[in-house]
């Protein structure tokens, strides 16, 4: 039994893989038999302490192979909790206490500057995206990631605004958000996600609704939730899922947006404070949530899986080649497997 389960992503072989803060994370075959595991509690090369999507409290990323076998570690500053892969390689972390952004290249051997940092492949920094403050390109507390092309989009869940860079150099671009209730404007901005038509969906946390935005910041309209949204998502079919956390259930909207087709919270597994949700090429459903309600949903929506007592959970992302990024969040820092 694991103590705690913070992330988890399915590869495109149909394995499921899971982060625990038992120190490892566990795949899974597409039936739920587990297949293997990968690390073990500590600090050394291959070790982990939390992992989410990133190794929390080492302040670190450690990339393994696809089997689990050690390649390298890189250093963050301090306590990272989420980390997505562009379509270049380079790997954006997302660094709260520290209100920036750590970008890596795909060699992770180049530190450019001390604040825009990107780091390669092997973990070296590169560059630094953000600093404290309000100002352009600053952060007070960065929260959602949100990869378009060359884009970097990050909310900021205290600043209501959602901020814009180039993936490629870190360069502020623009941004959209003010604190509020009216038309583009944001109460605590989390999860986001793109509907791949050019459109940015934000969850608009404290006023209960997703605004959806071009993506140059242009709103375009709102869906109204019936509680906290922390996160969305869009299935294959185009349809929009939000995690409602204080209602305990996902609600789904038509691809317009205009019309709330259904409500779930699992079926025969009762969704408890859902945060993150996503979907795989299969129509899968992953949603994390607190007091043993982590779980795999197929299409149906009935449970095929459940990951047992977890912990404030956050995600594991997958590049293109089928590397795994988990924020081994207590150990700070991330992993690649």
């Amino acid at each position: 039994m694991w103590e705690a389960v913070y992330g988890v992503a399915v590869h495109t072989n149909g394995e499921v893989y899971a982060s625990s803060d038992d120190g490892f994370v566990q795949v899974f075959s597409e039936d739920g038999t587990a297949v293997r595991r990968i690390g073990s509690k500590g600090n050394g090369n291959g070790q982990l302490e939390y992992p989410w999507a990133a190794d929390f409290n080492n302040k670190r990323v450690q990339v393994f192979k696809e089997d689990g076998t050690f390649v390298k570690v890189f250093h963050c500053d301090r306590n990272e909790s989420d980390v997505a892969v562009d379509n270049e390689g380079k790997i954006h972390v997302t660094i709260s206490d520290q209100h920036h952004v750590q970008v890596f290249s795909p060699d992770g051997k180049t530190r450019l500057d001390t604040y825009n940092r990107v780091f390669s492949e092997d973990g070296t920094a590169v560059r630094r995206i953000g600093s404290k403050g309000n100002g352009n390109g600053q952060f007070d507390k960065p929260w959602g990631l949100l990869l378009v092309e060359n884009k970097l989009y990050v909310s900021d869940y205290d600043l209501n605004r959602v901020q814009y860079f180039s993936a490629t150099t870190g360069q502020y671009i623009g941004q959209f958000g003010s604190k509020g209730n009216g038309n583009g404007q944001f109460s605590s901005p989390r999860g986001m996600s793109t509907d791949g038509k050019g459109n940015i969906l934000v969850a608009d946390g404290n006023n209960k609704r997703v605004q959806v935005f071009k993506e140059d910041g242009t709103f375009v309209q709102v869906i109204q939730c019936d509680g906290t949204a922390s996160d969305v998502a869009v299935d294959n079919e185009g349809k929009i899922h939000v995690t409602i956390c204080h209602q305990n259930h996902v609600q789904v909207f038509s691809p317009d947006g205009k019309t709330h087709l259904d409500t779930y919270s699992g079926n025969n597994n009762k969704l408890h404070f859902p945060q993150g949700i996503a979907f795989d090429d299969d129509g899968y459903i992953f949603i994390t949530g607190n007091s043993d309600t982590s779980c795999v949903l197929n299409p149906e929506r009935n449970k095929v899986h459940s990951f047992s007592r977890l912990l404030d959970p956050s995600d594991i992302t997958l590049d293109k080649y089928g590397h795994i990024y988990i924020a081994d969040t207590n150990n700070n820092r991330i992993m690649k497997y």
